[in-house]
């Protein structure tokens, strides 16, 4: 329950739609996915306890090799694992994002900066995310949704992705590299600023 209304608030920060993979949504919201931060604060509360001795706990860490409860995962345990394992939650997300993405995205400079672009107006920021992750308002979306009767878009072409709207379109594809929308260029936001429709 907790992932799910983080989630929704990563939605609202990077302003992407429900269909936008989950992958996206800590990196443009700048946000650590949940198991992350999960491990971190259990790391983070592992050391403490080390560090303090007197702690009645440190009697279950020293006997970490018998199992008290019927649990496959103790936290002791996770805990001690990660601690020996050097854990480094910048590594492990990007180790996740370099897993989950396309080779062309693995270098998207949005693991230890904000994403680029996230001081833009509100619609321009929603617009920058929604092309970057190819999943915005287009034909091809709205007919899923059963909004409208076609897939088709407006240049004769027979779906109107976003990838089409950006890279194919006769009437609106960026004349410049795609990558441009990664790092926010002042090329790619003139472009989306000018765009006759709404994504």
């Amino acid at each position: 329950m907790v992932d799910v209304q983080l989630n929704h608030t990563m939605r609202l920060i990077s302003g992407t739609i429900r269909s936008t993979p989950s992958h996206w949504l800590p990196v443009l919201s700048h946000i650590p996915p949940p198991s992350i931060r999960r491990s971190t604060a259990l790391v983070r509360e592992y050391n403490k306890v080390l560090q303090n001795p007197q702690l009645p706990i440190n009697a279950d860490i020293e006997d970490i090799g018998r199992n008290r409860l019927r649990s496959r995962k103790p936290s002791i345990r996770t805990a001690a694992n990660l601690a020996t394992a050097a854990f480094n939650p910048i590594n492990e997300w990007r180790q996740k994002w370099i897993q989950a993405t396309q080779p062309e995205l693995h270098d998207m400079p949005c693991i230890t900066t904000t994403p680029a672009g996230f001081e833009l107006p509100r619609k321009t920021w929603t617009t920058l995310n929604r092309i970057r992750t190819n999943h915005g308002r287009c034909a091809d979306a709205f007919y899923k949704w059963n909004i409208i009767p076609s897939p088709q878009c407006d240049c004769g072409a027979e779906r109107q992705t976003i990838r089409h709207i950006t890279e194919h379109c006769n009437l609106r594809a960026y004349e410049k590299h795609p990558n441009d929308f990664l790092t926010a260029t002042p090329d790619s936001i003139n472009y989306i600023n000018n765009l006759d429709i709404q994504l």
